[in-house]
């Protein structure tokens, strides 16, 4: 965030940092851009305007807007949103990204499809770069998973 849409944010003046964000973010500022989509996104300061957020993420290519577009893509209805959440995680997932690859598996497995949630879930449980805490998130929702199996 620029010096100005955070001291502007701080005192509480939401539209005038709003407005030194898209002014950055015009002159091709992607900090501020990301920045601006996470506003509208979790609706802070304002409210949440999820189809500004989803137009903003859709121009940036860095790995964290392209998560939080797959994240806002999986609140959306119906199955479109998963599918293209899927091929982002995938995409994220290719290149490392642990979360990107437990997102990937709890996806699958709200599509029903339970092979490759398990088989996500155990990669990141037994990746030596994941975190101690996703590897607990992992294995409670690979118990989950098989809890739901057994019903």
């Amino acid at each position: 965030m620029t010096d100005l849409a955070m001291s502007e944010f701080k005192a509480g003046n939401i539209n005038k940092s709003i407005a030194a964000l898209k002014n950055e973010s015009n002159k091709g500022n992607v900090d501020a851009s990301f920045t601006l989509a996470r506003i509208y996104y979790h609706g802070l300061g304002m409210e949440v305007d999820r189809n500004a957020a989803e137009h903003i993420l859709r121009k940036l290519r860095q790995p964290e807007a392209r998560m939080l577009l797959a994240d806002l893509l999986c609140t959306e209805a119906g199955t479109t949103g998963y599918v293209e959440a899927c091929s982002i995680y995938s995409e994220l997932a290719a290149a490392g990204d642990m979360v990107a690859m437990y997102k990937l598996a709890l996806v699958h497995q709200t599509l029903g499809r339970l092979d490759l949630a398990s088989s996500g879930l155990m990669t990141v449980i037994y990746s030596d770069v994941s975190t101690e805490k996703l590897k607990v998130k992992a294995q409670r929702s690979l118990n989950e998973l098989g809890a739901e199996n057994a019903s």
